[in-house]
């Protein structure tokens, strides 16, 4: 078994998930229609978001200490505010689709029953996984 450090670990991780929420940010800008000095506003934002909230977790590392109870509500405040942000976001891209979607307007309960029923599914999942990881 391969021994992967956590800044390895974390470095994949962030590469991973910047480049694919690069192409998702990329392809809702073009379906938008800005012109190309909207584009390059949204291409920097992009760029330069993850590295300066890289840069002040790296300056606070050293100054918070991560057993404290105000450190511990926080985390968990904000944790709980980004999966009700990421909950809110998948619920109105489905409901998007239900709205939008020829096909899926056309089909009867059972088929929106079942799409919710993935909806769930997908999320307990995540959930599994959250706490194996």
């Amino acid at each position: 078994m391969v021994a992967i450090d956590n800044g390895t670990l974390l470095t994949h991780s962030l590469l991973s998930i910047q480049i694919l929420e690069g192409f998702g940010v990329g392809a809702a800008v073009m379906n938008a229609g800005y012109n190309m000095k909207m584009h390059i506003v949204f291409a920097l934002f992009f760029a330069l978001t993850a590295p300066i909230g890289i840069a002040i977790g790296v300056a606070l590392q050293g100054v918070l200490n991560t057993n404290s109870p105000e450190y511990l509500m926080t985390l968990g405040i904000v944790n709980s505010i980004a999966a009700g942000l990421l909950i809110y976001v998948a619920f109105e891209h489905m409901n998007a689709f239900r709205n939008k979607g020829e096909w899926l307007r056309k089909q009867g309960l059972a088929t929106h029953l079942v799409c919710f029923g993935g909806f769930i599914v997908s999320g307990a999942a995540l959930l599994v996984v959250a706490k194996w990881a």
